[in-house]
């Protein structure tokens, strides 16, 4: 009997974990990505991009909600040093877009010392 009331208790518990954590999830996608992205629009981005900053990475047929991030591994800049296009890891492999189509988090770089 004991083990039955704390596995209704356990399981409980996992649901309402399972809750939160969706809850803030949605929360942080629909609160402060999209403050980001309006900030972002304002003042483009010009050639601060670093190795391992985290980008949103737009795409036309998904809601910004849902748009997937990533994390820059290579810059590519043009004749003139500006950075024009970048190589990101995602979640599902590397992939290469232009600056112009990413929105950079505000996390920042960890300085790795050697």
């Amino acid at each position: 009997e004991l083990d039955e009331v704390d596995s209704k208790s356990l399981n409980r518990r996992l649901k309402y974990q399972s809750r939160l954590r969706d809850h803030f999830r949605g929360r942080f996608r629909s609160e402060y990505l999209s403050i980001l992205v309006h900030r972002f629009e304002a003042k483009r981005f010009r050639g601060s991009m670093k190795i391992g900053d985290i980008v949103l990475l737009e795409q036309d047929n998904k809601k910004r909600i849902n748009w997937p991030l990533a994390r820059v591994i290579e810059l590519f800049p043009g004749k003139d040093g500006i950075v024009r296009v970048v190589r990101l890891r995602t979640a599902s492999g590397e992939i290469i877009r232009p600056v112009q189509r990413l929105f950079p988090l505000e996390v920042p770089v960890e300085e790795r010392s050697h």
